[in-house]
């Protein structure tokens, strides 16, 4: 049986329902970077989804899958599903799309002031990367976002390049 997004995003007690309907999304091209997508109940009010490398990637062995965590919040957010796909498939995806082609871009540990600004600046290529892979997605027809949806990754982007 099928779940559908309205189900799943009004479920918000059952976790149970939650991970079935995750588990049966089309990663689409995402999935060769994606082991798997897992519901996390625990309310994380910094982020809606993580993209989590395996140890072995935080060594810098390339072709690894990482794993992918949902918060509730992604689900309270985003009223349709294509808003949604756009933050798992579109933007967690290409995360884990840089990690498996290229671990090295990960930070392990900040040893001093200059490794920690080069850090972040790698961390800003990575989430300019990905909303310009969410924007692309919605111009190319693959997903229907809302206005203001394309208003915050627009204003997101800008952040990140310092316009």
């Amino acid at each position: 049986m099928k779940i559908s997004y309205e189900a799943a995003r009004a479920a918000q007690n059952d976790t149970g329902l939650r991970q079935a309907f995750l588990s049966q999304i089309d990663l689409e091209k995402a999935r060769r970077f994606i082991a798997e997508v897992v519901y996390c109940p625990t309310t994380d009010h910094n982020h809606l989804m993580a993209t989590n490398p395996t140890s072995r990637a935080k060594w810098g062995c390339p072709g690894e899958r990482s794993t992918i965590e949902v918060f509730p919040n992604a689900f309270q957010l985003y009223k349709y599903e294509d808003g949604f796909k756009s933050v798992l498939i579109d933007h967690e995806g290409k995360h884990a799309e840089d990690i498996f082609e290229n671990p090295n871009r990960i930070i392990m540990t900040a040893r001093n002031a200059l490794f920690i600004c080069c850090t972040q600046r790698r961390e800003n290529l990575r989430e300019v990367r990905a909303i310009r892979n969410q924007l692309t997605a919605h111009a190319l027809g693959t997903r229907n976002l809302q206005e203001s949806h394309i208003h915050v990754l627009e204003h997101d982007l800008r952040l990140f390049l310092g316009k």
